[in-house]
Protein backbone atom coordinates (compact mmCIF):
# COMPACT_ATOMS: atom_id res chain seq x y z
CA UNK A 1 0.00 0.00 0.00
CA UNK A 2 2.80 2.43 0.28
CA UNK A 3 2.21 5.97 1.81
CA UNK A 4 -1.37 5.61 1.28
CA UNK A 5 -2.65 2.40 3.48
CA UNK A 6 -1.35 4.53 6.76
CA UNK A 7 -3.24 7.84 5.40
CA UNK A 8 -6.07 5.70 4.52
CA UNK A 9 -6.31 4.36 7.58
CA UNK A 10 -6.35 7.37 9.82
CA UNK A 11 -8.98 8.70 7.60
CA UNK A 12 -11.23 5.47 7.80
CA UNK A 13 -10.74 4.83 11.42
CA UNK A 14 -10.26 8.33 12.97
CA UNK A 15 -9.85 8.58 17.08
CA UNK A 16 -11.83 10.95 18.54
CA UNK A 17 -9.99 14.20 19.17
CA UNK A 18 -11.28 14.43 23.19
CA UNK A 19 -11.45 10.51 24.11
CA UNK A 20 -9.27 8.52 21.80
CA UNK A 21 -10.35 5.54 22.77
CA UNK A 22 -13.68 6.46 21.79
CA UNK A 23 -14.78 4.69 18.67
CA UNK A 24 -16.17 7.32 15.30
CA UNK A 25 -19.77 6.71 14.63
CA UNK A 26 -18.93 5.60 10.76
CA UNK A 27 -22.80 6.28 10.34
CA UNK A 28 -22.89 9.67 11.64
CA UNK A 29 -20.08 10.48 8.88
CA UNK A 30 -21.99 9.33 5.87
CA UNK A 31 -25.19 10.87 6.63
CA UNK A 32 -22.93 13.99 7.31
CA UNK A 33 -21.71 13.52 4.33
CA UNK A 34 -25.46 12.84 2.57
CA UNK A 35 -26.68 15.92 4.14
CA UNK A 36 -23.75 17.88 2.72
CA UNK A 37 -24.30 16.72 -1.23
CA UNK A 38 -27.77 17.18 -0.31
CA UNK A 39 -27.21 20.87 0.43
CA UNK A 40 -24.80 21.57 -2.37
CA UNK A 41 -27.49 20.34 -4.55
CA UNK A 42 -30.43 22.23 -3.49
CA UNK A 43 -28.12 25.52 -3.19
CA UNK A 44 -26.71 24.62 -7.19
CA UNK A 45 -30.43 24.32 -7.73
CA UNK A 46 -31.73 27.61 -6.45
CA UNK A 47 -29.25 29.43 -8.02
CA UNK A 48 -30.29 28.17 -11.40
CA UNK A 49 -33.64 28.87 -10.95
CA UNK A 50 -33.21 32.18 -9.09
CA UNK A 51 -30.97 32.96 -12.51
CA UNK A 52 -33.20 31.81 -14.88
CA UNK A 53 -36.26 34.21 -12.91
CA UNK A 54 -33.69 36.92 -13.73
CA UNK A 55 -33.42 36.07 -17.05
CA UNK A 56 -37.51 36.04 -17.31
CA UNK A 57 -37.72 38.87 -15.79
CA UNK A 58 -35.23 40.71 -18.12
CA UNK A 59 -36.72 39.82 -21.17
CA UNK A 60 -40.29 40.20 -20.18
CA UNK A 61 -39.30 44.10 -19.62
CA UNK A 62 -37.62 44.26 -23.21
CA UNK A 63 -40.87 42.67 -24.47
CA UNK A 64 -43.06 45.11 -22.83
CA UNK A 65 -41.08 47.67 -23.80
CA UNK A 66 -41.46 46.51 -27.72
CA UNK A 67 -45.29 46.26 -27.15
CA UNK A 68 -45.22 49.75 -25.73
CA UNK A 69 -43.64 51.19 -28.93
CA UNK A 70 -45.82 49.39 -31.16
CA UNK A 71 -49.10 50.53 -29.01
CA UNK A 72 -47.90 53.74 -30.16
CA UNK A 73 -47.07 53.62 -33.49
CA UNK A 74 -50.40 51.64 -34.21
CA UNK A 75 -52.03 54.86 -32.23
CA UNK A 76 -50.12 57.52 -34.05
CA UNK A 77 -51.62 56.14 -37.48
CA UNK A 78 -55.07 56.41 -37.25
CA UNK A 79 -56.68 57.92 -40.31
CA UNK A 80 -57.25 61.75 -39.62
CA UNK A 81 -60.81 62.87 -39.72
CA UNK A 82 -60.45 65.16 -42.56
CA UNK A 83 -58.77 62.76 -44.90
CA UNK A 84 -61.77 60.28 -43.51
CA UNK A 85 -64.30 62.60 -44.49
CA UNK A 86 -62.40 63.49 -47.95
CA UNK A 87 -62.43 59.52 -48.76
CA UNK A 88 -66.10 59.57 -47.92
CA UNK A 89 -66.78 62.10 -50.48
CA UNK A 90 -65.12 60.53 -53.17
CA UNK A 91 -66.47 57.19 -52.29
CA UNK A 92 -70.37 58.65 -52.38
CA UNK A 93 -69.20 60.28 -55.98
CA UNK A 94 -68.22 57.19 -57.09
CA UNK A 95 -71.42 55.20 -55.71
CA UNK A 96 -73.65 58.29 -57.60
CA UNK A 97 -71.82 57.92 -60.36
CA UNK A 98 -72.53 53.67 -60.16
CA UNK A 99 -76.40 54.37 -59.04
CA UNK A 100 -76.91 56.66 -62.50
CA UNK A 101 -75.36 54.53 -64.76
CA UNK A 102 -77.75 51.82 -63.23
CA UNK A 103 -80.67 54.16 -63.48
CA UNK A 104 -79.92 55.22 -67.23
CA UNK A 105 -79.50 51.36 -68.06
CA UNK A 106 -82.92 50.69 -66.50
CA UNK A 107 -84.59 53.24 -68.69
CA UNK A 108 -83.36 51.94 -71.72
Amino acid sequence: MGVLGPILICWLKPKHPINPSKEPNVQQDYFNLFITALGLMGGWILKTVWEAVRDLQQSEKVLSDKLASVEVLVAGQYIRRDEFAVTMFRIENKLDAITTKLDSKVDK
